[in-house]
């Protein structure tokens, strides 16, 4: 009689390699999973491998001496991932409605596209450049040169070997060498610096092999590349960032209306793509100083609703690492623009539920602030409204020092969740924001300046450019405000052109614009509390600073 096997669970597509091997479920958790630490054993993580090899070597590889090559159709048809299927927020009705908070997809589309906006989405200084430069530019495979001279019949091939599957597969895709260059940096570079912790299951680096398969994914890839090799030593010309940047504008245009269209597990992964460089061309207008942040944020909420990833959490990897992006500049814009985040009840990531710092991509790993403080957060800019319209202050009030306890509980009880200088940061950031917008403390408060000065110690204390300081833009741009002393100032200054250059944001410029306007407003002198917060309101409104 056979032995019988058993496990203890499904097997997991992205679990680490001991467990698949052992066709065991993993918890998938980072660095290493429970599984592994239980038996202790070494626990490994696949990554993702990129090969490169000539067109005609591709056909002579057989299944005895490779892993199975296909090239990859222009969109994937099968699935990678556990399905969530998309839902219609009029079928729903558990759930606050969402109607209102978003224009819809044709007006949008419009609104994106139009040629002066779309000058504007490619850069500042190509927004100035003839059209032509950039203009007419939608298909990699119509052009017969890419800006540098190199012709499409020198294409070599870009093998990304996924290991999700039970035998890996080579998706493969022609691009000519300046293409691939800039592809190969994204993976080996920027993916690195786009979570605040980089692990072998980062998500960023895993999306290559979907951004293969979709032309409208990968040309945003390679578009975000090339702006930053520009900013970096210029290893591209602007003239050829402002071209792959209109070509990644004209494939998602493109792409816009048949995501409208089409149901089941291919239609997913379709929408999930373009979701995803729609949130990467927010990246972009970072690296660039565009100020075009809310096309791109309302394009992205209507595709997220579209796929029921707002009601319910999704079932697949990168759309949980989609979703987590999305919070994140959700989160960031309301504190920028002193607005509102997406309802609790129309999201459910902030509603209170499993602790995402334990699920597989973590949300702390990902964006370097723990998912509690988060939530602290998306309460704090719901107050920080309350308090600026001066609405039901009493109980305001008791929200807030409620809130304010729970946060200091929060940090007695769960000391693991601050095992690094960026999770403190965000606690400490979320501090200031209650004391200075909810409780309306003065700068020149000795609390207000007691958190500054704490996260300014923090921020000193992180080595620079080594990826976890890449998140430390928004807490630094908050608490940078509140700096009085000339030396404080400086400090501020000096190490926000050190993020600057290192990162390339060209955004941060922006906000150094405002900072310097606020210090100035500090420094003028008033005697009344409520015309100094009216003109810092006034200043804040006139200001396209976004960065996070």
């Amino acid at each position: 009689m056979g032995r019988k096997r058993t496990s203890d669970g499904l097997r997991s597509r992205n679990g680490c390699l001991q467990c698949r091997r052992r066709h065991r479920k993993c918890g998938e958790e980072q660095p290493s999973c429970q599984k592994c630490l239980q038996r202790h054993e070494a626990c490994e993580y696949p990554r993702l491998e990129i090969q490169w090899c000539l067109p005609e070597s591709i056909a002579t590889w057989t299944k005895s001496t490779s892993p199975a090559v296909y090239t990859a159709p222009s969109i994937a048809t099968s699935p990678r991932e556990p399905a969530t299927m998309p839902v219609n927020p009029s079928t729903t009705d558990d759930h606050e409605s969402l109607d209102g908070l978003f224009t819809s997809l044709p007006t949008l589309r419009d609104e994106i596209f139009q040629d002066w906006t779309l000058e504007a989405m490619i850069s500042p200084s190509a927004a100035t450049a003839p059209h032509s430069t950039w203009s007419n530019v939608s298909d990699a495979g119509d052009a017969s040169e890419d800006g540098e001279g190199e012709s499409r019949a020198e294409e070599i091939r870009l093998s990304v070997f996924d290991p999700t599957h039970q035998s890996p597969m080579a998706i493969t895709v022609a691009l000519n060498t300046s293409e691939a260059l800039a592809f190969t940096f994204y993976t080996e570079q920027i993916s690195r610096i786009l979570p605040a912790h980089d692990a072998p299951g980062n998500p960023y680096r895993r999306l290559t092999a979907l951004a293969i398969q979709a032309p409208v994914l990968l040309h945003t890839v390679i578009s975000v590349a090339t702006a930053f090799m520009h900013n970096h030593g210029g290893l591209a010309t602007s003239e050829l960032s402002a071209m792959r940047q209109a070509r990644a504008l004209s494939s998602l245009r493109e792409a816009l209306d048949p995501a409208l269209a089409g149901e089941g597990e291919s239609h997913r992964v379709v929408t999930e793509a373009i979701t995803f460089a729609i949130l990467l061309q927010i990246f972009y207008l970072a690296l660039t100083g565009g100020t075009e942040v809310e096309p791109h944020y309302a394009s992205a909420t209507y595709f997220l609703q579209m796929l029921g990833y707002l009601l319910r959490p999704p079932a697949g990897f990168l759309g949980r690492a989609l979703v987590q992006r999305f919070a994140m500049i959700d989160v960031a814009r309301a504190i920028y623009r002193r607005t509102r985040t997406l309802p609790e009840t129309a999201f459910w990531l902030y509603r209170d539920g499993d602790d995402l710092d334990q699920i597989q991509p973590s949300f702390k790993a990902m964006t370097g602030c723990p998912y509690t403080i988060l939530r602290f957060l998306v309460k704090i800019t719901e107050l920080a409204l309350s308090s600026q319209e001066r609405s039901e202050s009493q109980q305001n009030m008791e929200k807030a020092i409620e809130l304010e306890a729970d946060m200091h509980m929060y940090r007695r009880s769960e000391p693991s969740a601050f095992d690094d200088a960026l999770s403190e940061i965000f606690y400490w950031t979320a501090h200031l924001l209650l004391e200075r917008r909810v409780y309306q403390e003065s700068p020149w408060s000795r609390r207000v300046q007691f958190t500054r000065n704490k996260i300014f110690q923090l921020i000193e204390s992180m080595t620079p450019g080594h990826g976890p300081d890449s998140s430390v833009f928004l807490p630094l741009n908050i608490a940078g405000r509140e700096a009085l002393t000339p030396n404080d100032r400086d400090w501020v200054r000096a190490r926000a052109r050190g993020l600057t250059q290192t990162y390339g944001i060209r955004t941060n410029e922006h906000c150094m614009e405002l900072m310097e306007e606020i210090w100035d407003c500090v420094d003028a002198g008033w005697s009344d509390d409520t015309a100094f917060e009216s003109s810092l309101l006034e200043i804040e409104a006139q200001s396209q600073c976004f960065v996070f």
